[in-house]
């Protein structure tokens, strides 16, 4: 997540790997312009070879589709820090499509269950379709876009990726 929002800001290609461990939280923090993942088929870690095939499958797809965001205009939400009692948030928008994501961590430490951030680049005269890739969609007007982007996550260390799209 520091590797994502420090190098975002200077480098529009960079990228790392999410490790051999089928961790939703992991590979979505590694998500960027680039992504490695890679795992040990002969290890015995609890896995069976075909629920790694489906991890790889599901969140390799979920990356491919989120893929072109990340060439895009990007803005950090949060504070550069490796501190687990915080939340990590960034933002790719891409304003000729008028939409854009929002990637939100809880870290595991963090006592708290909501964050309020500030997005970039919304009209506030338009609606928009906000998309939770977890499950859920609503809309919501620009201008209470504009003022706050509130986000509830119950569960510590979790990651939701949220897509918006101008109506």
């Amino acid at each position: 997540q520091c590797h994502h929002l420090g190098f975002n800001s200077w480098l529009t290609y960079s990228g790392t790997g999410c490790g051999r461990i089928c961790d939703e939280y992991r590979i979505r923090s590694a998500y960027d312009s680039s992504l490695a993942m890679s795992h040990l088929y002969s290890q015995d870690d609890g896995d069976s070879i075909e629920e790694k095939l489906a991890f790889m499958k599901k969140y390799g797809d979920e990356f491919i589709s989120l893929r072109p965001y990340f060439c895009e205009d990007f803005y950090p939400l949060s504070e550069i820090s490796d501190k687990l009692d915080i939340w990590c948030a960034a933002q790719f928008d891409r304003p000729e499509k008028k939409d854009g994501i929002v990637q939100i961590f809880r870290r595991e430490n963090s006592p708290y269950e909501c964050a309020t951030y500030t997005l970039r680049g919304i009209d506030e005269s338009a609606n928009y379709l906000v998309t939770d890739l977890d499950g859920g969609e609503y809309e919501i007007s620009g201008s209470s876009l504009a003022e706050g982007f509130k986000v509830t996550i119950p569960e510590r260390r979790k990651a939701k990726i949220f897509k918006y799209q101008q109506i």
